[in-house]
């Protein structure tokens, strides 16, 4: 765990990717996976939303910094995001994001479904547009479901860990069901498919991270009259990224 004095509250703002990781019940494992599978030097920053019991100390800073050689710094108001760092929410606290720095707030204690992931992604959404990457893992209920639609608006990636692999598959069942996920994978195939997306040169892709649907619809006919492959019915974002391979 990296010590809080350590912390940089003042470093430039950048714009890179932001891949934020949401989890609840049985989600320790799953991140374990993903950031053992994790290749050096990532260019980008994670951040962690597990759903936290409010009535004890959490170690998933230090549990976390087990399985990764990037700092692990549990989140604090007003903090700089920074690459090849990551980033965990603090018990008791709601978290988003604005012109590049962690913002927390005190939540409520009550019997209401738990919508931390929902809370930090609609704000990653607009923060990051089509830098932003959300991930959501093994979980009860369904936080998550509504922030990967405000990723999706916004021109992210959203991967949606296989319900199989997850000890609890409400909330990647969940997520899967809105048909707002980009791909559907065990943990441990997940950094690699984050590489791919964020190497990948972007085409068709105009101001405002808008796309040319009329230019897009002429390829696919083309390939449907040469080939006899039908791309209409695929997922925009996916397509480009096939595109720009």
């Amino acid at each position: 765990m990296v010590k809080e004095d350590t912390i940089q509250k003042t470093a430039a703002v950048s714009d890179h990717y932001i891949v934020a990781i949401g989890a609840s019940a049985g989600g320790l494992e799953a991140i374990h996976e993903f950031f053992d599978n994790m290749p050096a030097n990532p260019n980008f920053s994670f951040i962690i939303i597990q759903h936290l019991s409010p009535d004890y100390k959490s170690l998933l800073v230090e549990l976390v910094a087990k399985h990764t050689h990037m700092k692990v710094f549990e989140a604090q108001d007003k903090l700089t995001i920074q690459k090849e760092c990551v980033y965990v929410i603090p018990n008791r606290k709601l978290m988003t994001i604005y012109n590049g720095r962690l913002r927390l707030v005190e939540k409520v204690q009550d019997k209401l479904p738990n919508t931390a992931i929902d809370y930090f992604l609609y704000s990653l959404a607009q923060e990051r547009k089509e830098k932003a990457i959300a991930i959501i893992l093994s979980g009860t209920g369904s936080d998550g479901t509504k922030g990967i639609q405000a990723i999706k608006d916004c021109g992210g990636l959203v991967i949606v860990q296989d319900p199989v692999t997850a000890r609890f598959d409400g909330m990647p069942n969940s997520a899967i069901s809105t048909g707002n996920a980009d791909m559907v994978l065990p943990p441990e195939m997940i950094p690699e498919e984050i590489y791919n997306h964020i190497n990948e040169s972007p085409v068709l892709v105009l101001n405002k991270g808008k796309v040319d649907d009329r230019l897009l619809d002429e390829i696919f006919n083309l390939i449907h009259s040469a080939h006899g492959y039908d791309f209409h019915y695929y997922k925009t974002p996916t397509i480009i990224r096939r595109i720009g391979k």
